[in-house]
């Protein structure tokens, strides 16, 4: 089956939501070649939430109170997202028939799976789980709390100074002797941190976690479209609901309005 190849250019965001450049992703596009279709997924991956990510921090910030450090300087945030991570797994021989492109006159059959196949995602992502369980075992859980969204890590790091730098210290070195490549000149080794779409700092009652300014100003561009017209397209009201569910799971009280949209 030949699917057509593509480029995704992403901007990239500084914590202020102001873009400092763009990255080109190749994918695969298997939709335009109907091979989603036929494709069978068993299982489903449930992704954690912002809120997954302050409860293990709030643990942190807790063991940090009780041995006498700071609730702010007792805990550090390290962000090292994972390079390529899609083409890290392998394409089983039966299965590459189905990711084949032509490109200047060539014909390519992918070997490890192509980002944009229905099945691609499933599996980096019980890939990406058994990594996290291994990397979380070596820690306590108030010490290192991870989160892993997809191929974007997160730990929360208690302790002093010098404990904040051996556990990233271990942290990075476990992660790396496990195979995958770390986009450090991505990384973030700060008391406050964007992941997400969210900025994360820990704070003297707790954690304070804020939505992206971008990500507001693209909802309200969406809600702006919506609000023009007396009926709106499926492509647009996907857009609205999609942006306005990433809000509602840091602003709960959205949920309740978003429930029949999904329906």
């Amino acid at each position: 089956i030949i699917s057509p190849m593509g480029v995704v250019t992403n901007e990239i965001r500084n914590e202020d939501g102001e873009v400092i450049g763009e990255k080109d992703r190749l994918i695969l596009d298997p939709k335009k070649s109907r091979s989603n279709e036929a494709a069978l997924t068993k299982s489903r991956i449930v992704l954690p939430r912002h809120m997954d990510a302050v409860d293990g921090a709030l643990v942190v910030q807790c063991r940090a109170l009780k041995d006498g450090l700071d609730p702010v300087g007792g805990i550090i945030w390290l962000v090292l997202d994972i390079s390529d991570a899609y083409w890290l797994i392998p394409l089983h021989p039966r299965e590459r028939r189905f990711s084949c492109a032509r490109w200047r006159g060539k014909w390519l059959v992918f070997r490890r799976t192509a980002q944009g196949t229905k099945a691609s995602s499933l599996t980096w992502s019980q890939v990406s789980a058994a990594l996290a369980r291994l990397l979380q075992s070596l820690f306590r859980r108030d010490e290192l709390a991870l989160e892993v969204y997809s191929d974007d890590p997160l730990a929360a790091i208690g302790g002093s100074t010098a404990r904040h730098d051996l556990l990233a210290a271990t942290f990075i070195a476990a992660f790396l002797m496990m195979g995958p490549k770390l986009a450090f000149h991505k990384g973030q080794f700060s008391r406050k941190v964007v992941w997400i779409g969210t900025s994360l700092m820990a704070h003297d009652d707790g954690v304070l976690v804020s939505i992206n300014d971008s990500i507001i100003a693209d909802l309200k561009a969406i809600i702006g479209k919506a609000l023009m017209a007396n009926v709106i397209s499926l492509v647009l009201l996907r857009s609205l609901v999609g942006k306005a569910n990433f809000v509602a799971g840091v602003v709960w009280i959205w949920r309740p309005f978003l429930s029949d949209l999904w329906g």
